[in-house]
């Protein structure tokens, strides 16, 4: 097997703008669990990863909301119904576009480093 370089992505809480979070610059994941959440079902690695923290500290996602796209997710933030964790990447280009904003989680596992691994060519 060969390890191909990757890339670290960063876990953002994702708010709307008038979220009682939305003036924070950082936040700790139980400050996140604090609030309804919505889950997207075409990331569910992601979901399995949030809920494992969540259990770490005892705790269950409350996920009010469970979506089939990235888009649908967004939306629902923006309208301040719910908040949402994606990776920069998927959110970045976006905040303006969506008016919402992202904050970044303040836990070790929350950024990621992210490797391919192919078999080794022959």
């Amino acid at each position: 097997m060969e390890r191909l370089s990757g890339r670290e992505d960063r876990l953002l809480a994702i708010v709307s703008r008038d979220h009682p979070l939305a003036g924070r610059t950082a936040l700790r994941f139980s400050e996140v669990l604090e609030h309804p959440l919505v889950d997207v079902l075409e990331i569910g690695a992601l979901s399995l990863l949030l809920t494992e923290a969540a259990q770490d500290l005892g705790r269950k996602p409350d996920y009010r909301y469970r979506v089939t796209s990235m888009d649908a997710a967004r939306r629902l933030v923006a309208a301040g119904l719910a908040v949402n964790v994606m990776p920069d990447r998927m959110i970045v280009p976006y905040l303006d576009r969506f008016g919402v904003l992202g904050i970044a989680i303040d836990e070790p596992w929350a950024l990621r480093r992210l490797r391919l691994v192919a078999r080794a060519a022959d």
